[in-house]
C-alpha cells in the first residue's frame, strides 16, 4: 500500500514540475533601445525594457537624455498582439507614432514617452 502511495506521488510531483510558470507583473514584453542621435547610430544611451506590469501604461522615457531614434530590440511572445507607440511629450498626448519592429525609429524632435497597447 505504501508503494502505490509512493508511486502516485512521485507520478504527481513529476507532473507538477513539469507545468508551465505562472505569469507575473515581471514578464517581458519588449526591449527597446534609446539613441540620442536621428539615426539608431551608436553610441545608445541605454534601453527600455517593458514588462506585463507596464502595458496599456503610459511610459516617461529618462529625460536625462534627448532620445531622437529608437528601435525594437526584442519581443516576445507575450507581446502578441501588442502595438508599440512613441510620443514627443511625457504624458503619452501629443505626436502618437507607431512603431515597427526590425527598423530605424526616428521622425520627432524628440521621444518623450511609449505606450504599449496590448488586447
Amino acid at each position: 500500500m505504501h508503494f502505490t502511495t509512493f508511486v502516485a506521488s512521485v507520478a504527481a510531483l513529476a507532473m507538477g514540475a513539469s507545468a508551465a510558470p505562472a505569469s507575473g507583473p515581471y514578464d517581458p514584453f519588449a526591449q527597446v533601445r534609446l539613441y540620442p542621435q536621428s539615426d539608431c547610430e551608436q553610441p545608445n544611451v541605454g534601453y527600455v525594457s517593458i514588462r506585463r506590469s507596464a502595458i496599456n501604461k503610459c511610459g516617461q522615457l529618462d529625460g536625462t537624455y534627448t532620445i531622437k531614434s529608437l528601435n525594437i530590440e526584442q519581443l516576445t511572445d507575450n507581446a502578441k498582439g501588442c502595438t508599440l507607440y512613441t510620443f514627443s511629450d511625457v504624458s503619452c498626448k501629443e505626436d502618437r507614432q507607431e512603431v515597427s519592429v526590425g527598423s530605424c525609429h526616428t521622425g520627432a524632435e524628440q521621444y518623450g514617452s511609449y505606450l504599449l497597447s496590448c488586447e
